[in-house]
């Protein structure tokens, strides 16, 4: 099981929504917000099993984004909920793990003062290539790149390419 905390990451800026809106949108066009600007718990859980031929480890994960309240300006970021799949393999050594990905991700819309601003939602399905590094015993280093192979957007808003994630991990 995992636990953890988004941090107040990004700049918040207070929303000025009427003089900005194009065609309908409610999207700022001028001040997009950048972070949540709040803590917001994390939650998930890790399946694997080994597969003893060609010693591969299969592994499934759930994980939730939980924000509980608003922003100082009154943006709420949606919350979202991510299912994956995947394998890894030792590669060159035991300290080297890399690892093959499928994942859903589903975002629920931002919401300024309890009304949806059309910022975010959707849902994306996602090809990730990585890869873990033991730096010493029960730390990691982890880099991997998500590619969006489908994708289905609430709305008209911002989206990625490919997102490259960067993490560090420590095992009890």
């Amino acid at each position: 099981m995992n636990f953890g905390v988004s941090l107040p990451t990004g700049k918040t800026e207070r929303p000025r929504f009427r003089p900005e809106l194009k065609d309908g949108n409610l999207v700022p066009m001028s001040r997009l917000q950048r972070g949540s600007g709040t803590l917001d718990p994390i939650v998930g859980i890790n399946l694997d099993r080994r597969i003893y031929k060609g010693n591969f480890v299969t592994f499934g994960s759930v994980a939730a984004r939980l924000p509980q309240y608003e922003n100082r300006t009154g943006l709420r970021t949606g919350s979202s909920s991510e299912v994956n799949g995947g394998v890894a393999r030792e590669m060159f050594t035991h300290r080297v793990v890399g690892i093959a990905r499928l994942g859903w991700l589903h975002r629920s819309q931002d919401k300024f003062q309890d009304t949806p601003v059309l910022v975010g939602g959707g849902n994306w399905l996602y090809f990730t290539p990585g890869a873990t590094v033991r730096i010493v015993r029960g730390i990691n280093v982890q880099a991997d790149v998500k590619i969006p192979v489908y994708r289905r957007l609430a709305n008209t808003q911002l989206d990625s390419r490919a997102v490259l994630q960067l993490g560090i991990s420590r095992e009890f």
